[in-house]
């Protein structure tokens, strides 16, 4: 089932109160969107693809992980589905934003609801150059769309693929050939900082474990594993 609302204060809230199977939440507008750890997500409105959807499943805190790594594949696959032929490279950062040509071009956020996971994802279509002023700075500086990289398109086309995508990432029983995917679009031994936890973890991005999260050798040679769900990027 797709419902679609003119405004909503967070379309997550609306599939969180979803009773029964599997639901998504449609929005042209967002009056208090939010991302992970508190952060809001900002659009203006009618220029993204502001969805969320109710997965029912048997979930346990870890299994964020897996749901995670397989929605940032399915909507990195329709980002490259609308921007083919061009030079545009679409990359996953760790661990919920979609970036192309290092700016966001959609953001994810995965929370628990009973026996469901709650699956937000903006995803910026018709955002344009001259909207981005009425943005924070700092935002405006991050953030792209489809048509800001010359690839004008209807939102509910991108809504339709990134459904279907996420429906058949979520489904797909080949883990190894979904971490694959995951690793094509997500460059591992680099450096970082996170805070996960509480607690500062500064080290080289190994792997991903699709249960535990992220696996980082500290600088003291320690190899540790960070959930998703209570973990954050540093600059």
């Amino acid at each position: 089932m797709v419902r679609v609302y003119r405004q909503t204060p967070s379309t997550q809230d609306i599939a969180r109160q979803h009773k029964g199977g599997w639901f998504v939440a449609l929005a042209d507008e967002q009056t208090a969107g939010r991302g992970r750890l508190g952060r809001a997500w900002v659009a203006p409105p009618g220029s993204a693809v502001l969805m969320s959807m109710h997965w029912p499943c048997h979930i346990e805190d870890k299994s964020l992980d897996t749901i995670a790594h397989r929605v940032a594949v399915a909507a990195a696959e329709t980002a490259e589905r609308f921007l083919a032929g061009t030079n545009h490279r679409v990359r996953i950062k760790w661990p919920n934003d979609i970036l192309v040509d290092g700016r966001k071009l959609a953001g994810i956020l995965i929370e628990r609801a009973d026996a469901a996971a709650v699956i937000g994802i903006g995803f910026n279509v018709t955002l344009k150059p001259e909207e981005l002023a009425d943005l924070p700075d700092e935002l405006a500086r991050r953030v792209t769309s489809l048509a800001i990289l010359g690839r004008p398109t209807d939102r509910l086309a991108v809504a339709a693929a990134l459904i279907a995508r996420c429906y058949d990432r979520l489904t797909n029983a080949h883990e190894k050939v979904l971490l694959d995917e995951w690793r094509a679009r997500s460059p591992l031994g680099y450096h970082a900082r996170f805070r996960s936890g509480g607690i500062q973890v500064a080290g080289t991005v190994i792997d991903l474990d699709p249960t535990l999260g992220l696996i980082v050798r500290r600088d003291t040679g320690e190899i540790v594993h960070l959930p998703a769900a209570t973990t954050t990027v540093l600059p």
